[in-house]
């Protein structure tokens, strides 16, 4: 009486492990990381309205189309799990691999180049410079549990994977490369065209700790509020 129906999962968000494998079901859900990452990345730029932040996140949107690009030529397929079966769609190089590769070794970069603490009256430079190598560590870890689990979970070879990581670190220190050392000129002339000055975009990758700067900022705004408000 009723038409049959084929339902399809999302297979953006689909990863499959066995049942049972508790390490399994974390490398599952880790391997979600670089899904949603260009997201975040993409709010945090709509929120900043900062241009380091808009040119990461179109970088990440390139390298992936770069990925995909690169799988179609080489059209490799994924590994056969251990009960015969196939993964769909082409597996060289590991798309995940190469998104976790190119963020980490460009956010490590730009804290490397750019992000020079300066000392306050609440934070001192060495605490700062902990909170920097700290980030560098969640990336590497993080980074690395989804290089790790890619394979355990039978999604790619560690040719893949090795390729994929190859490909984005690659990527993300010549993309540093051009977007902020190539194109500093046209940043302050872009900053300063009608169309970024009406989206209030900004550039704050070349203040060393803009941090603080935010931070005193805004608590020069506090004062001056509540001198306003006694009057």
């Amino acid at each position: 009486l009723f038409p049959v129906v084929m339902w399809k999962p999302v297979s953006l968000t689909f990863v499959e492990y066995q049942h049972g494998d508790l390490l399994g079901k974390v490398l599952a859900h880790v391997s979600l990381l670089p899904i949603f990452l260009p997201f975040a990345l993409g709010v945090v730029a709509l929120v900043r309205r900062d241009l380091q932040s808009i040119l990461l996140t179109l970088g990440v949107v390139g390298n992936e189309l770069l990925s995909f690009i690169l799988k179609h030529i080489l059209k490799e397929e994924r590994p056969e799990r251990n009960d015969g079966t196939l993964t769909t769609g082409y597996g060289m190089p590991s798309s995940h691999s190469q998104l976790m590769a190119f963020v980490s070794i460009y956010i490590i970069l730009l804290m490397m180049y750019f992000v020079k603490p300066k000392p306050s009256t609440f934070v001192p430079v060495w605490w700062s410079n902990v909170g920097k190598v700290a980030v560098a560590c969640v990336l590497l870890f993080s980074s690395c549990v989804v290089f790790y689990g890619r394979v355990y979970l039978q999604y790619h070879t560690q040719k893949q994977v090795f390729a994929g990581v190859g490909v984005g670190l690659a990527v993300g220190v010549v993309y540093f490369y051009v977007a902020n050392v190539l194109l500093r000129p046209l940043r302050s002339w872009f900053c300063n065209t009608n169309f970024a000055k009406v989206l209030l975009i900004k550039d704050t990758t070349y203040i060393e700790d803009v941090t603080l700067l935010e931070y005193e900022t805004a608590l020069k705004y506090q004062e001056t509020n509540k001198k306003n408000k006694k009057k």
